[in-house]
């Protein structure tokens, strides 16, 4: 096998949390065919064996574990079985928001983790006060944090805050960190020193081997969707990100299964993604994304091209890689 490539499905728009921050929005909930679905990993399966990559499949939201389908008999332990039938050698990824105990949620968490092995499966968790106004954190943290470390070595913590928050986010994190017996020692005054910056730190268990990675970065709001004050400005001039130095590395589906270049939150929502009807496969889909990203970075290096901030780089390259640039000189910044 060669190298890995990754297929994100944001299987449902369905979200419990609420998050002023969040990058999706508040809409109705939509969910993705199982029998689409299952389709779509044999297409997979048959394109990883032609080119001989290492295939990784990622779930995401709205929050991957109130995925129903529309007939109401499959759930989120119904689509990752059927990834380990179909495609057997992925390794499946997956992010939540977490939840306070609850013995539905609870019990398919703990299913997943019995129904596959243990090295193809990693949940990480999004934790943030902004979820459902902060109301619950502490217990939704602490619980996530128990169910996750019972069943794997690392779990990945992806943390974000604002202005108003951070002082409280980092102490609630202190607080339970300790608790678990895990060191944490710096990540505090590190952040507050550089808060406008992302940061990464390892906290090892002082007994075991275990790890929580934890990815700590403000936020920002990229649909502007409220008020603005309270979130950290992202005005650093920027050039060629690391997807388009080197993509296509994934391909992101929404619940329809129409496509995006990538997953990153600044890309432009109001741009419509690729319809699905436009490919006859996954093949099809990647030719398309390959040649769109080799004439992107033509483009970049051309014009030697610098965006005042991520987001209008996003909206550029989003634009672009969708096809609905019709004049790409008049969108290039001055």
């Amino acid at each position: 096998m060669g190298k890995p490539f990754t297929f994100i499905f944001r299987i449902t728009s369905l979200c419990d949390k609420a998050c002023e921050a969040c990058c999706n929005g508040q809409q109705n909930a939509t969910h993705i065919s199982m029998q689409q679905f299952i389709k779509k990993l044999d297409d997979i399966q048959r394109f990883v064996e032609s080119e001989e990559l290492i295939p990784i499949i990622g779930l995401t939201g709205g929050e991957p574990f109130l995925y129903v389908d529309s007939s109401h008999s499959a759930n989120i332990g119904s689509l990752v079985n059927q990834i380990h039938q179909h495609i057997p050698l992925a390794e499946i990824v997956m992010r939540t928001a977490g939840w306070a105990p609850h013995p539905i949620l609870d019990d398919r968490l703990i299913s997943l983790f019995k129904s596959i092995p243990k090295k193809q499966l990693n949940i990480s968790f999004g934790f943030n006060l902004f979820q459902k106004q902060g109301v619950g954190a502490k217990t939704r943290f602490n619980h996530m944090l128990k169910l996750l470390l019972a069943y794997q070595d690392r779990v990945i913590l992806d943390v974000i805050y604002n202005r108003l928050n951070l002082e409280k986010t980092m102490d609630l994190i202190e607080e339970e960190l300790a608790d678990f017996n895990f060191r944490y020692r710096g990540i505090r005054a590190h952040i507050l020193s550089q808060p406008s910056t992302p940061h990464r730190f390892t906290s090892r268990h002082r007994e075991n081997q275990q790890q929580i990675i934890m990815d700590a970065y403000p936020a920002y709001n990229a649909c502007q969707q409220s008020n603005q004050a309270h979130f950290f400005d992202e005005n650093i001039s920027c050039g060629v990100c690391h997807e388009i130095n080197t993509g296509p590395t994934q391909l992101f589906y929404r619940e329809d299964l129409s496509l995006y270049h990538c997953n990153d939150p600044f890309i432009d929502s109001r741009v419509s993604p690729l319809k699905k009807e436009r490919f006859l496969s996954v093949a099809d889909e990647f030719n398309y994304m390959r040649c769109q990203f080799s004439r992107l970075r033509k483009l970049f290096s051309d014009q030697q091209l610098v965006f005042n901030h991520k987001q209008a780089r996003c909206a550029f390259c989003t634009q672009f890689m969708m096809g609905e640039m019709a004049n790409v000189n008049n969108a290039i910044p001055q």
